[in-house]
């Protein structure tokens, strides 16, 4: 199958808002959609408040954007993934560290 995917973003102020469409498609059959969207809150200058749907989860997290060799060239980042019911896990933890160099 070949997923086909479009998104948008806009920004008010400290305010970020992503989304996205997706269609998985084999051939000419279409197999399904899927649909994405988050809400991203810039404060303090480097810190972030998150949240987003997908995919049947809910997310909330956090980020930070710090200088470790050039200017903000470091990013960590915590979200809390809420599955649905009908799976096992519940809730899973996402820490995800970024270098840019």
């Amino acid at each position: 199958p070949t997923l086909y995917r479009l998104g948008t973003n806009y920004q008010y102020r400290s305010l970020y808002l992503v989304g996205d469409i997706g269609v998985i498609a084999s051939g000419t059959d279409i197999l399904g959609y899927t649909l994405r969207g988050g809400l991203e809150y810039a404060f303090r200058e480097n810190y972030y408040l998150r949240t987003g749907i997908g995919n049947g989860r809910l997310a909330v997290g956090l980020g930070m954007n710090y200088t470790f060799i050039k200017k903000q060239d470091a990013f960590l980042d915590y979200a809390l993934v809420i599955e649905p019911a009908t799976m096992t896990t519940g809730l899973t933890h996402v820490f995800t560290y970024a270098f840019h160099f």
